[in-house]
Protein backbone atom coordinates (compact mmCIF):
# COMPACT_ATOMS: atom_id res chain seq x y z
CA UNK A 1 0.00 0.00 0.00
CA UNK A 2 2.90 2.34 0.58
CA UNK A 3 3.05 2.90 -3.17
CA UNK A 4 -0.34 3.78 -3.59
CA UNK A 5 0.53 7.16 -1.59
CA UNK A 6 4.19 7.45 -2.77
CA UNK A 7 5.76 6.33 -5.85
CA UNK A 8 9.44 7.77 -4.24
CA UNK A 9 11.38 6.20 -1.65
CA UNK A 10 13.40 2.83 -1.46
CA UNK A 11 11.16 -0.01 -0.41
CA UNK A 12 13.12 -3.06 1.02
CA UNK A 13 11.70 -6.58 2.19
CA UNK A 14 13.43 -9.20 3.94
CA UNK A 15 11.92 -11.97 3.00
CA UNK A 16 12.51 -16.30 4.09
CA UNK A 17 14.27 -17.90 1.37
CA UNK A 18 13.12 -18.69 -0.69
CA UNK A 19 11.34 -16.20 -2.77
CA UNK A 20 8.20 -17.32 -4.53
CA UNK A 21 7.80 -16.20 -8.03
CA UNK A 22 4.74 -14.02 -7.33
CA UNK A 23 6.90 -12.19 -4.64
CA UNK A 24 9.50 -11.39 -7.04
CA UNK A 25 6.82 -10.95 -9.77
CA UNK A 26 5.08 -7.99 -7.01
CA UNK A 27 8.48 -6.44 -6.09
CA UNK A 28 9.43 -6.26 -9.72
CA UNK A 29 5.49 -4.52 -10.42
CA UNK A 30 6.41 -2.19 -7.50
CA UNK A 31 10.01 -1.50 -7.96
CA UNK A 32 10.76 -2.97 -4.22
CA UNK A 33 13.80 -5.04 -3.19
CA UNK A 34 13.44 -8.03 -1.92
CA UNK A 35 16.56 -9.44 0.39
CA UNK A 36 16.29 -12.67 0.74
CA UNK A 37 17.71 -14.54 3.91
CA UNK A 38 17.75 -17.88 5.92
CA UNK A 39 17.34 -17.68 9.71
CA UNK A 40 19.06 -20.86 10.12
CA UNK A 41 22.40 -18.96 9.05
CA UNK A 42 22.28 -16.47 10.52
CA UNK A 43 25.47 -15.63 13.39
CA UNK A 44 26.31 -15.55 16.04
CA UNK A 45 24.46 -18.84 16.35
CA UNK A 46 21.91 -18.08 19.30
CA UNK A 47 19.99 -15.49 16.94
CA UNK A 48 18.76 -18.91 14.72
CA UNK A 49 16.67 -19.60 17.55
CA UNK A 50 14.84 -16.60 17.04
CA UNK A 51 11.30 -16.07 15.75
CA UNK A 52 11.45 -14.66 12.13
CA UNK A 53 9.38 -11.84 13.39
CA UNK A 54 12.20 -11.16 15.91
CA UNK A 55 15.06 -12.06 13.39
CA UNK A 56 13.90 -9.38 11.19
CA UNK A 57 14.74 -6.67 13.59
CA UNK A 58 18.46 -7.73 14.18
CA UNK A 59 18.43 -7.55 9.43
CA UNK A 60 16.83 -3.95 10.20
CA UNK A 61 19.84 -2.68 12.60
CA UNK A 62 22.23 -4.45 10.14
CA UNK A 63 21.61 -3.12 6.62
CA UNK A 64 21.53 0.47 8.78
CA UNK A 65 24.26 0.77 11.34
CA UNK A 66 28.02 -0.05 10.82
CA UNK A 67 27.67 -3.32 8.93
CA UNK A 68 26.21 -1.46 5.79
CA UNK A 69 27.91 2.30 6.84
CA UNK A 70 27.40 3.42 3.05
CA UNK A 71 23.87 1.98 2.87
CA UNK A 72 22.64 3.64 6.02
CA UNK A 73 23.89 7.03 4.83
CA UNK A 74 22.07 6.59 1.69
CA UNK A 75 18.93 7.30 3.61
CA UNK A 76 17.24 10.46 5.07
CA UNK A 77 13.96 8.50 6.68
CA UNK A 78 13.53 5.11 7.89
CA UNK A 79 9.92 3.36 8.49
CA UNK A 80 10.62 0.13 9.66
CA UNK A 81 6.86 -1.81 9.64
CA UNK A 82 5.31 -5.47 9.45
CA UNK A 83 4.12 -6.12 5.56
CA UNK A 84 1.39 -8.69 6.63
CA UNK A 85 -0.89 -5.92 9.15
CA UNK A 86 0.20 -2.24 7.41
CA UNK A 87 -1.80 -0.47 5.23
CA UNK A 88 -0.51 3.37 3.93
CA UNK A 89 -3.33 5.86 4.27
CA UNK A 90 -0.75 8.85 3.47
CA UNK A 91 2.67 8.90 3.02
CA UNK A 92 4.60 8.82 6.16
CA UNK A 93 7.00 10.74 5.18
CA UNK A 94 5.16 13.95 4.61
CA UNK A 95 4.36 14.01 8.75
CA UNK A 96 8.36 14.20 9.75
CA UNK A 97 10.40 17.58 9.05
CA UNK A 98 12.62 17.55 7.22
CA UNK A 99 15.15 18.36 9.48
CA UNK A 100 14.06 16.36 12.12
CA UNK A 101 16.34 13.78 13.96
CA UNK A 102 13.55 11.93 16.10
CA UNK A 103 11.33 8.63 16.76
CA UNK A 104 7.92 8.91 15.99
CA UNK A 105 5.75 6.53 16.72
CA UNK A 106 2.27 5.33 15.05
CA UNK A 107 -0.21 2.58 16.33
CA UNK A 108 -3.66 1.19 15.58
CA UNK A 109 -6.56 2.37 16.75
CA UNK A 110 -9.10 0.47 18.52
CA UNK A 111 -11.40 1.47 15.26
Amino acid sequence: SFREVSTIGTVIIFINNPISEIHKTIAESTNTYLIEFDGKLLLPEYIRTYHPSTQRWILFDRLLSVYNYRLARAFDKVVVVDVRDTLFQTNPFDLIANNANELHVFGESQG
